[in-house]
Protein backbone atom coordinates (compact mmCIF):
# COMPACT_ATOMS: atom_id res chain seq x y z
CA UNK A 1 0.00 0.00 0.00
CA UNK A 2 0.91 3.50 -0.75
CA UNK A 3 2.56 5.57 2.40
CA UNK A 4 -0.42 7.89 1.86
CA UNK A 5 -0.46 10.56 4.75
CA UNK A 6 -4.31 11.07 4.06
CA UNK A 7 -5.28 7.21 4.96
CA UNK A 8 -2.91 7.28 8.16
CA UNK A 9 -4.74 10.94 8.98
CA UNK A 10 -7.87 8.98 8.73
CA UNK A 11 -6.62 6.29 11.00
CA UNK A 12 -5.98 8.56 13.05
CA UNK A 13 -9.32 10.44 13.12
CA UNK A 14 -11.02 6.74 13.59
CA UNK A 15 -8.96 5.68 16.39
CA UNK A 16 -9.56 9.31 18.19
CA UNK A 17 -13.29 9.55 17.75
CA UNK A 18 -14.43 6.39 18.91
CA UNK A 19 -14.05 4.10 22.45
CA UNK A 20 -11.56 1.09 22.10
CA UNK A 21 -13.11 -1.60 24.30
CA UNK A 22 -10.45 -3.82 26.14
CA UNK A 23 -11.79 -7.35 26.02
CA UNK A 24 -8.36 -9.01 26.35
CA UNK A 25 -5.75 -8.27 28.59
CA UNK A 26 -2.35 -8.72 28.30
CA UNK A 27 -1.26 -11.80 29.97
CA UNK A 28 -4.82 -13.45 28.97
CA UNK A 29 -5.19 -16.53 26.77
CA UNK A 30 -6.55 -16.67 23.55
CA UNK A 31 -10.46 -18.19 24.27
CA UNK A 32 -9.52 -21.09 21.80
CA UNK A 33 -6.18 -21.43 21.44
CA UNK A 34 -4.24 -21.58 24.90
CA UNK A 35 -0.68 -21.46 23.67
CA UNK A 36 -1.53 -18.30 22.73
CA UNK A 37 -0.60 -15.58 25.13
CA UNK A 38 -1.53 -11.54 24.47
CA UNK A 39 1.49 -9.77 24.94
CA UNK A 40 -0.27 -6.20 25.18
CA UNK A 41 -3.92 -5.21 25.74
CA UNK A 42 -6.33 -6.64 22.77
CA UNK A 43 -9.77 -5.63 22.20
CA UNK A 44 -11.55 -3.33 18.84
CA UNK A 45 -12.64 -0.31 18.08
CA UNK A 46 -16.39 0.19 19.04
CA UNK A 47 -18.70 1.37 16.37
CA UNK A 48 -16.26 0.36 13.17
CA UNK A 49 -16.74 -2.24 11.37
CA UNK A 50 -13.95 -4.94 10.40
CA UNK A 51 -13.89 -7.82 7.76
CA UNK A 52 -16.07 -10.27 10.02
CA UNK A 53 -18.58 -7.66 11.34
CA UNK A 54 -17.07 -6.97 14.38
CA UNK A 55 -15.36 -3.73 15.39
CA UNK A 56 -11.70 -2.88 14.34
CA UNK A 57 -9.20 -5.44 15.81
CA UNK A 58 -6.72 -3.31 18.16
CA UNK A 59 -3.41 -4.21 20.42
CA UNK A 60 -2.90 -1.21 22.65
CA UNK A 61 0.41 -1.41 23.82
CA UNK A 62 2.25 0.09 27.13
CA UNK A 63 3.89 3.07 25.90
CA UNK A 64 2.69 6.37 27.25
CA UNK A 65 2.17 7.83 23.60
CA UNK A 66 -0.45 6.36 22.07
CA UNK A 67 0.35 6.62 18.76
CA UNK A 68 -0.43 4.48 15.92
CA UNK A 69 2.67 2.20 14.90
CA UNK A 70 1.44 0.52 12.40
CA UNK A 71 -1.07 -2.03 11.01
CA UNK A 72 -1.21 -5.02 9.54
CA UNK A 73 -3.34 -7.80 7.59
CA UNK A 74 -4.22 -11.10 9.27
CA UNK A 75 -4.91 -14.05 6.99
CA UNK A 76 -6.70 -16.90 9.08
CA UNK A 77 -6.19 -20.01 6.96
CA UNK A 78 -8.86 -22.05 9.68
CA UNK A 79 -11.87 -19.77 9.25
CA UNK A 80 -10.76 -18.91 5.47
CA UNK A 81 -11.05 -14.93 6.27
CA UNK A 82 -8.86 -11.96 6.52
CA UNK A 83 -8.46 -9.38 9.45
CA UNK A 84 -7.09 -5.88 9.98
CA UNK A 85 -5.32 -4.80 13.27
CA UNK A 86 -4.54 -1.77 14.09
CA UNK A 87 -1.20 -0.94 17.06
CA UNK A 88 -1.80 1.32 19.24
CA UNK A 89 1.20 2.92 21.59
CA UNK A 90 3.40 -0.19 21.57
CA UNK A 91 7.24 -0.14 22.66
CA UNK A 92 9.69 -2.00 20.36
CA UNK A 93 10.03 -4.56 22.08
CA UNK A 94 6.01 -5.46 22.35
CA UNK A 95 6.24 -5.06 18.70
CA UNK A 96 8.82 -7.50 18.56
CA UNK A 97 6.47 -9.63 20.53
CA UNK A 98 3.69 -9.45 18.68
CA UNK A 99 5.09 -10.03 15.41
CA UNK A 100 7.15 -12.65 15.90
CA UNK A 101 7.52 -13.84 12.50
CA UNK A 102 10.05 -11.13 12.44
CA UNK A 103 13.92 -12.11 11.86
CA UNK A 104 14.71 -10.12 15.09
CA UNK A 105 18.46 -9.61 14.12
CA UNK A 106 18.17 -8.77 10.33
CA UNK A 107 15.48 -5.74 11.61
CA UNK A 108 17.70 -4.68 14.53
CA UNK A 109 20.82 -4.80 12.34
CA UNK A 110 19.39 -2.45 9.52
CA UNK A 111 17.44 0.42 12.37
CA UNK A 112 21.50 -0.02 13.97
CA UNK A 113 23.16 0.51 9.73
CA UNK A 114 20.22 2.16 7.39
CA UNK A 115 21.89 5.93 8.43
CA UNK A 116 25.51 5.66 8.81
CA UNK A 117 26.76 6.86 5.56
CA UNK A 118 25.05 9.62 6.23
CA UNK A 119 28.40 10.66 7.62
CA UNK A 120 29.24 10.46 4.10
CA UNK A 121 26.22 12.32 2.83
CA UNK A 122 26.44 15.50 4.90
CA UNK A 123 29.52 17.76 5.68
CA UNK A 124 29.75 19.27 9.36
CA UNK A 125 32.06 21.68 11.09
CA UNK A 126 33.95 21.47 14.34
CA UNK A 127 31.46 21.75 16.21
CA UNK A 128 29.44 18.36 14.44
CA UNK A 129 26.73 20.95 12.80
CA UNK A 130 25.78 20.22 9.30
CA UNK A 131 26.79 22.78 6.79
CA UNK A 132 25.64 21.47 3.52
CA UNK A 133 25.44 18.24 1.66
CA UNK A 134 28.77 16.71 0.25
CA UNK A 135 29.09 15.72 -3.71
CA UNK A 136 28.54 12.14 -2.82
CA UNK A 137 25.50 13.15 -0.66
CA UNK A 138 23.92 15.06 -3.62
CA UNK A 139 24.87 12.64 -6.39
CA UNK A 140 23.99 9.63 -4.62
CA UNK A 141 22.28 10.21 -0.71
CA UNK A 142 23.03 7.63 1.97
CA UNK A 143 20.44 4.91 0.69
CA UNK A 144 22.32 3.73 -2.33
CA UNK A 145 25.64 4.71 -0.56
CA UNK A 146 24.77 2.35 2.93
CA UNK A 147 23.99 -0.42 0.21
CA UNK A 148 27.36 -0.42 -1.64
CA UNK A 149 29.03 -0.28 1.71
CA UNK A 150 26.88 -2.96 3.03
CA UNK A 151 27.97 -5.21 -0.29
CA UNK A 152 31.18 -4.19 0.42
CA UNK A 153 31.70 -5.53 4.23
CA UNK A 154 29.80 -8.44 3.03
CA UNK A 155 32.26 -8.97 0.50
CA UNK A 156 35.57 -7.93 2.40
CA UNK A 157 34.00 -10.36 5.64
CA UNK A 158 32.40 -13.40 3.51
CA UNK A 159 28.99 -12.67 4.63
CA UNK A 160 26.09 -14.82 3.75
CA UNK A 161 25.44 -13.31 0.49
CA UNK A 162 21.42 -13.64 1.35
CA UNK A 163 21.90 -11.54 4.40
CA UNK A 164 23.99 -8.74 2.37
CA UNK A 165 21.12 -8.70 -0.15
CA UNK A 166 18.52 -8.11 2.59
CA UNK A 167 20.27 -5.64 4.41
CA UNK A 168 21.18 -3.24 1.28
CA UNK A 169 17.43 -4.12 0.38
CA UNK A 170 16.22 -2.68 3.66
CA UNK A 171 18.87 0.56 2.81
CA UNK A 172 17.40 1.37 -0.77
CA UNK A 173 13.97 0.83 0.76
CA UNK A 174 13.73 2.71 4.55
CA UNK A 175 12.44 6.04 2.77
CA UNK A 176 9.86 4.06 1.02
CA UNK A 177 8.67 6.69 -1.54
CA UNK A 178 10.86 7.45 -5.24
CA UNK A 179 10.55 10.77 -4.53
CA UNK A 180 12.34 10.59 -1.27
CA UNK A 181 15.11 8.73 -2.17
CA UNK A 182 13.73 5.40 -2.48
CA UNK A 183 14.12 2.92 -5.39
CA UNK A 184 12.52 0.34 -4.15
CA UNK A 185 9.46 -0.09 -2.07
CA UNK A 186 10.30 -2.54 0.77
CA UNK A 187 9.27 -6.09 -0.08
CA UNK A 188 9.93 -7.92 3.05
CA UNK A 189 8.23 -7.79 6.25
CA UNK A 190 11.78 -6.69 8.10
CA UNK A 191 12.12 -3.85 5.03
CA UNK A 192 8.27 -2.95 6.34
CA UNK A 193 9.15 -2.46 9.91
CA UNK A 194 12.24 -0.34 9.65
CA UNK A 195 10.86 2.09 6.98
CA UNK A 196 7.75 2.74 9.93
CA UNK A 197 10.49 2.84 12.55
CA UNK A 198 12.18 5.86 10.75
CA UNK A 199 9.04 7.42 10.22
CA UNK A 200 7.48 6.91 13.80
CA UNK A 201 11.07 7.85 14.85
CA UNK A 202 11.35 11.52 13.05
CA UNK A 203 7.85 12.51 13.99
CA UNK A 204 8.77 12.01 17.44
CA UNK A 205 11.41 14.40 17.25
CA UNK A 206 9.27 16.92 15.52
CA UNK A 207 6.37 16.50 17.51
CA UNK A 208 8.85 17.31 20.65
CA UNK A 209 10.12 20.17 18.89
CA UNK A 210 7.00 21.82 18.23
CA UNK A 211 5.94 21.17 21.62
CA UNK A 212 9.11 22.64 23.28
CA UNK A 213 8.32 26.43 22.55
CA UNK A 214 4.23 26.05 23.21
CA UNK A 215 2.30 26.52 26.23
CA UNK A 216 0.13 24.05 27.71
CA UNK A 217 -3.07 24.34 25.29
CA UNK A 218 -1.37 25.62 22.62
CA UNK A 219 -1.03 24.51 18.82
CA UNK A 220 1.92 24.85 16.59
CA UNK A 221 2.10 26.33 13.56
CA UNK A 222 1.76 24.01 10.27
CA UNK A 223 4.87 21.52 9.63
CA UNK A 224 6.06 20.55 6.58
CA UNK A 225 7.37 17.21 7.80
CA UNK A 226 4.08 16.72 9.17
CA UNK A 227 2.22 16.83 5.95
CA UNK A 228 1.13 20.35 7.13
CA UNK A 229 -0.18 19.26 10.63
CA UNK A 230 -0.51 21.44 13.57
CA UNK A 231 0.88 19.66 16.87
CA UNK A 232 -1.09 20.32 20.30
CA UNK A 233 0.52 20.54 23.84
CA UNK A 234 -1.62 18.58 25.84
CA UNK A 235 -2.54 20.82 29.38
CA UNK A 236 -2.26 16.87 31.21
Amino acid sequence: MENNSLFWNYLDKIVLENQIIIDRKKGTKHPKYENMVYVVDYGYIKNTKSMDNGGIDIFVGSNPNKNIDAMFCVIDIVKNDSEIKILLGCTEKEKMEIYDFLNKELLFAGVILHDIAKIDEMSSNDLGIVEEYTVEGNLIGHLVQGAINISKAGERLGADKEIVMLLSHMMLSHHFNPEFGSPKYPATPEAEMLHYLDVMDARMYDMKNACEDLKPGGMSDKIWSLDGRQVYKSRV
